[in-house]
């Protein structure tokens, strides 16, 4: 967090023993902050702690509701119903994150409605969920590159799109990583309906260290896949009303590009015959 955030904002309100943390994140959240993913861990937390427990005597969603359009549940506290919410957010974890702003927020005595209307506006962090329409097709750039982090991305692409097929494009990250995940990876890569999987994306690591550690280890355990390079993205033409998914934490921005412009050049030639 940039100092200038703090001036402006005021620093962690230590007067919350539960919800500092998420107090700073919605007062840098309302007033405009842009938020990006660190790829590192910075700590660990136990669960089981204050939090924890008082989070799940605090907030309880009964009825929760996945639509195509979002997210319902109600809102009850202390075994009270107090509001029904109805938002534009995909996947498991993105109700959870909205459980603890909501949680935050009441806290702070901030009305439900306001929550809810204010909800409504987030579009969401950079590079998460990101969504073009091109045609007939959609095209989903995401950060996911831990198989949890891909697993979210799938469900919530599925509970958007149900009736697409959904086609993963996949750049695994650092040799590490792939040495530790590839079977994670590819048993969360196989609940799409076909996948490409690039070349290892090194970032600080170098191959002459990880000397069998290839993305083909992935592509080995796809049952529907095969690999792709990012100057080949003609093979991603052939699909059609389906979802698109890319996932890095690479720019893939100019393979996405590139598929899009040619996608519309094809698309178009073979409905004007």
């Amino acid at each position: 967090v940039k100092k200038n955030v703090y001036e402006e904002l005021g620093a962690f309100n230590t007067t919350y023993r539960l919800s500092a943390d998420y107090d700073f994140t919605l007062r840098a959240y309302l007033a405009g902050v842009e938020f990006y993913k660190i790829d590192q861990i910075m700590s660990n937390m136990r669960l089981g702690g204050v939090s924890d427990l008082r989070y799940k005597e605090g907030l309880k969603e009964k009825m929760i509701i996945q639509k195509q359009n979002g997210i319902s549940f109600d809102l009850y506290i202390d075994n009270k119903y107090k509001y029904h919410f109805k938002l534009p957010f995909y996947g498991k974890h993105m109700l959870e994150n909205t459980l603890a702003v909501i949680g935050t927020c009441y806290l702070e005595k901030i009305e439900l409605k306001t929550i809810n209307k204010k909800l409504k506006t987030f579009k969401g962090a950079k590079r998460r969920f990101n969504e073009i329409k091109i045609k007939d097709n959609i095209i989903i750039d995401d950060y996911a590159h831990h198989p949890n982090e891909i697993k979210a991305v799938i469900e919530a692409t599925k509970q958007k799109y149900p009736k697409k097929k959904l086609i993963t494009i996949f750049e695994p990250h650092t040799f590490s990583r792939t040495k530790k995940f590839y079977k994670q990876i590819a048993y969360e890569l196989n609940k799409s309906d076909y996948s490409y999987i690039m070349d290892i994306y090194p970032s600080r690591e170098k191959q002459e260290d990880y000397k069998r550690i290839t993305s083909n280890m992935i592509l080995k355990r796809i049952k529907n896949g095969e690999y792709i390079k990012k100057n080949e993205y003609s093979k991603l033409v052939k699909h059609r009303n389906a979802v698109l998914l890319f996932m890095s934490p690479n720019d893939l921005k100019q393979i996405e590009e590139n598929y899009k412009n040619l996608y519309i050049k094809q698309f178009d030639k073979e409905n004007d015959k």
